[in-house]
């Protein structure tokens, strides 16, 4: 793998991360429960960071256009319609799944990154911290989805 495809894996990456942190800060807007408003905004935060830490990568990379794919949307911005309408009505099931559903599919992503070659090995580093960091969410995103106790636990 060549600069250029590091470069596409932290672009995509930022634009996965972005898009799920706006779709969650917009869900976040649409829920009057206050649990699950401070759920949906803590992994807004949390992607807001990690989007942040895709850009200090990048400027640290020689630049390049990279056109962004459809691919690279979040699940939520993929399946809008679904999770909002689950938004309104506050289901807090439908809600949960389509979350686990986007973690997983980031999750996914950094996998196969991480299985590329030529990524400098400081950010190789650091995606997998990262991973391992998006892999907890995502069990916990699960576990409250399976035990119902779990939902009222801060995220």
């Amino acid at each position: 793998m060549n600069k250029e495809s590091s470069i596409a894996i932290l672009t995509n990456l930022l634009q996965r991360h972005e898009d799920a942190a706006q779709k969650y800060r917009e869900a976040e807007a649409i829920v009057t429960d206050r649990g699950l408003k401070n759920f949906l905004s803590s992994l807004a935060g949390y992607r807001e960071s990690l989007k942040e830490e895709a850009r200090r990568w990048l400027e640290d990379m020689p630049p390049s256009p990279i056109p962004v794919s459809a691919q690279v949307r979040s699940y939520l911005h993929k399946n809008w319609d679904s999770f909002r309408e689950a938004l309104l009505q506050e289901n807090h099931s439908r809600i949960l799944e389509a979350c686990t559903k986007c973690e997983a599919a980031v999750s996914d992503y950094y996998s196969e990154a991480l299985k590329q070659e030529g990524i400098p090995l400081p950010v190789h580093n650091d995606l997998k911290e990262q991973h391992k960091r998006i892999m907890e969410v995502r069990r916990k995103v699960e576990r409250m989805e399976k035990v119902p106790a779990e939902r009222k636990h801060a995220f």
